[in-house]
């Protein structure tokens, strides 16, 4: 082979190349505007909460269509709240590098894919999971974006809402196993609804703290007040982890479980009250990222267990 064609074959591998990367880019682009971490839980919450409360006659396909009907209505309510903080997302040094402020994807293509992620995940819950489920979906997008993230000003009213918003996949959940929206069903959105105001409440002091740090040139602490808050907040979801107790709805497997890692939770958000630094921010952070679907875990043992 000549030098000319090595040169050429050379050229044509590295354009390759170029064009995978730029397409990987593209794509991790729009994955970023779905938020897939929550996207994620998302789906593990409605998951465990199908399982929960599935009847022997729900048909194993029913499950297969509810979590991408969940997780596109999720995802396209994502989408279109970073379409609609793009200007401020720009204007914090945290967030301006994301998809939209940095300008890697359009504002109307953005749109455009949010409303299709929304319309797609409730026509397949509607066609293919249920009536209900597709209402709770549409009812869940519309407090999230119409509601919430427009009054963001209003933080008790909007983080209110978003505990609403964020509950109502649990209820999506339930609604496709075929189990109507009884008091399990209940129980179970009121832990979600509890459990996001302590997670929002650390998210927010981390982002707090990291915002503070830029503006300094260094690493900022501090925050007592919250961190107190934080431990009645915990204090509170740990006692709505046992709301099934009283409701007769658990047995004693899940008594032990939730007591433990109820136990485990109220720890290290002490600790964290105790000293409250970013360190022990995070550990607290991963300690109620674990806390919700350990619990939903438990429940699903326990109700399959003859205890």
């Amino acid at each position: 082979m000549s030098p000319g064609a090595n040169e050429t074959s050379l050229e044509g591998g590295l354009a390759r190349a170029t064009w995978w990367a730029r397409l990987g880019d593209r794509v991790g682009d729009r994955l970023e505007l779905t938020k897939p971490r929550i996207v994620a839980m998302v789906l593990v919450v409605t998951t465990l909460s199908y399982l929960l409360a599935r009847k022997s006659g729900v048909p194993p396909s029913t499950a297969w269509l509810t979590l991408p009907a969940v997780g596109g209505a999720a995802g396209g309510a994502a989408t279109l709240n970073n379409y609609r903080d793009r200007e401020a997302d720009g204007a914090r040094s945290r967030t301006r590098e994301r998809a939209l402020p940095a300008g890697r994807v359009s504002s109307i293509s953005a749109l455009v894919q949010g409303l299709t992620l929304v319309v797609a995940g409730v026509a397949v819950a509607a066609l293919g999971v249920g009536l209900l489920t597709s209402l709770l979906l549409l009812l869940a997008t519309c407090l999230y974006v119409l509601v919430y993230t427009p009054l963001r000003g209003h933080p008790r009213f909007t983080r209110f809402v978003g505990a609403v918003a964020g509950a109502i996949p649990a209820l999506c959940g339930w609604a496709a196993a075929g189990s109507g929206l009884g008091a399990g069903a209940w129980a179970v959105f009121a832990l979600l609804f509890a459990w996001q105001y302590p997670h929002a409440e650390v998210v927010s002091w981390m982002s707090d703290r990291q915002d503070d740090a830029a503006a300094r040139g260094g690493l900022s602490a501090g925050g007592g007040a919250v961190a107190g808050r934080l431990v009645a907040l915990c204090l509170g979801t740990v006692a709505v982890s046992l709301l099934p107790v009283l409701l007769a709805e658990a047995g004693s497997v899940y008594v032990v479980g939730a007591a433990l890692f109820g136990l485990a939770l109220l720890i290290t958000a002490v600790r964290f009250a105790l000293v409250p630094l970013p360190g022990r921010a995070r550990a607290l952070r991963i300690a109620l990222v674990m806390f919700l679907p350990l619990i939903l875990v438990v429940a699903v043992a326990a109700a399959r267990l003859p205890v």
